[in-house]
């Protein structure tokens, strides 16, 4: 039901309007009434009415004092005035506190009927509106955990850059405090599903991930990630007051209680790999490969459940730092779509027999990540590489030589070339067009393969090898080629001299122009020019 609440200094007046309708058939009850504005600000201190109406003039406190006082209590009320005066400022003042209007005495019942009735609508608006913002609301806050645990799952598999500041507002967006200290990355795993997995060991999992949710609370505020089936990840950043050595005994204390009561609770047999990020969120991405990495050893270590990535640090003496210097070239093979080029970049990084399996899937991991990351700028390739393979991670842990991975990783990276190739062939060709009108435009200029990058914002490695392969020459070649069809033009003019064709074409050394001229047509300029003429 609507409250409404009636305010005049003559009882007639308010028993006029009592009388006026039969309220509750309208969906409305009086709720009181009151002679003047204080007397009705007293009744209205623990009732909320919905509908006021007021006169304007009445002894100590009028309407548009009471109005104006009740509107800092009841934000939401709606304001009816009335008054057998008129009185246009007082009508700009009802204004003033959102009044649904101002009525002449005597009170015309229509015309009342008709101002309660839009009054209702306003209300009925107002709480439908404040229902709906309630709902979405309640739907963000119940999202919100999902969304904070995908962020942080897409920073540490290496799909979410943190290289601005876009990912850091979205995680305070999210009420996620991205940590800026060392971090502890914490690997959680339980024991191998294998394919055929029953149903409780599944539900089992979930055991896991439900009660270490409820275990780390002390340590840190952001939520377990889990990053595959049987693997969670945990990130606790490392208390300022604490050394490192206390810090390491802290963590593979809390670690073993953590095995402990899982193991307890859920029957799993669980393995924790730890590993420190020392630049905080911006390095967990690698830590957390690393951790990955010190975990996988549970299986081949036996009873050891708490591993530290530094635990191999000697093993990797000899791991090979070409991976690191060919990131960039596997990314410019993929983005060039160059099959050959990368299956000689992953052979080469993984060619060293004498890895362990783990090194071997550490190297396997950073080359993957080096792929997608290709496609972090478009989160449709990304989804599709994904429906390529769900979990290239734990594909590549299948294979049971270095031989085999690295066919699979050759394989699965050349089929995100190939992504790459479908999407942006149109724009790869509308780039060679781009390129070839500014040579044909700017030839006689010091046109260079680094100018032209710049222009159009990629590498030149990228550029040279994108012209190469779409015009079969060599962008210099083009270069060279479009100086020479303009200078042949050039000379077939009598007046023209050769120094002066030269110059003309971009060659500042006329003896160096005669050479390119004579390579490429296999005549000097000048037979050249004495022969068009005898010819002419």
């Amino acid at each position: 039901m609507i409250k409404l609440f009636i305010v005049d200094d003559e009882d007639m007046e308010r028993e006029g309007i009592r009388s006026l309708f039969d309220w509750s058939q309208l969906g409305i009850t009086i709720i009181g009434e009151a002679w003047n504005g204080q007397a009705a600000l007293e009744a209205l201190v623990d009732v909320e009415a919905d509908i006021v109406i007021t006169d304007v003039r009445m002894p100590g406190m009028n309407g548009l004092e009471f109005a104006s006082r009740l509107k800092r209590h009841y934000p939401n009320v709606k304001f009816i005035f009335i008054s057998g005066y008129e009185d246009f400022d007082a009508a700009r003042n009802a204004v003033d506190v959102s009044a649904v209007a101002y009525l002449m005495k005597p009170i015309n019942k229509e015309t009342l009927m008709d101002t309660i009735a839009g009054a209702i609508g306003r209300i009925q608006e107002e709480k439908h509106r404040e229902k709906e913002e309630v709902q979405l609301k309640h739907q963000v806050e119940e999202s919100l955990p999902l969304l904070r645990e995908q962020l942080l799952r897409d920073i540490l598999l290496g799909i979410e850059r943190i290289d601005d500041d876009r990912t850091m507002q979205r995680a305070a967006s999210y009420g996620l405090s991205l940590p800026a200290i060392p971090t502890a990355v914490m690997i959680v795993k339980a024991e191998e599903l294998g394919v055929d997995r029953e149903d409780s060991e599944h539900l089992k999992t979930i055991a896991v991930y439900r009660e270490l949710s409820g275990m780390i609370g002390e340590e840190t505020n952001l939520p377990v990630v889990m990053t595959r089936e049987g693997e969670y990840v945990v990130l606790i950043p490392c208390s300022p007051i604490l050394a490192q050595e206390d810090m390491e005994e802290h963590l593979e204390q809390t670690a073993a209680s953590w095995i402990q009561q899982l193991q307890r609770s859920t029957g799993m047999t669980l393995a924790i790999g730890i590993a420190l990020a020392e630049e905080g969120i911006r390095s967990c991405p690698r830590y957390y490969r690393m951790a990955r990495t010190a975990v996988g050893r549970k299986f081949y270590s036996g009873a050891q459940n708490v591993l530290w990535h530094e635990d191999d640090e000697g093993s990797w003496a000899h791991y090979p730092i070409v991976i690191h210097r060919s990131k960039a070239e596997l990314e410019e093979a993929i983005l060039t779509s160059d099959p050959a080029r990368i299956e000689q970049i992953v052979t080469a990084s993984l060619q060293g027999k004498s890895m362990k399996k783990e090194q071997a899937w550490f190297v396997a991991i950073d080359l993957l990540n080096t792929a997608l990351q290709t496609l972090a700028e478009k989160k449709e390739l990304v989804k599709a590489a994904f429906e390529q393979e769900k979990a290239p991670w734990e594909k590549l842990m299948q294979m049971d030589t270095i031989d085999s991975l690295a066919a699979w990783v050759v394989a699965y990276i050349q089929g995100i070339a190939e992504l790459i190739k479908k999407n942006q062939g149109n724009r790869n060709e509308h780039i060679v067009q781009t390129i070839k009108q500014w040579v044909k435009s700017e030839y006689m200029t010091d046109v260079t393969i680094n100018s032209i990058a710049g222009r159009v914002f990629l590498a030149p490695g990228y550029v040279r090898k994108l012209f190469k392969n779409h015009t079969g020459m060599t962008l210099k070649e083009y270069i060279v080629q479009t100086r020479m069809k303009n200078a042949s033009e050039l000379l077939r003019q009598p007046e023209r001299k050769v120094n002066e064709v030269a110059l003309a074409v971009g060659y500042e050394n006329v003896s160096y122009f005669c050479a390119v001229f004579k390579n490429f047509y296999g005549i000097s300029p000048g037979d050249f020019k004495d022969a068009y003429q005898i010819l002419a």
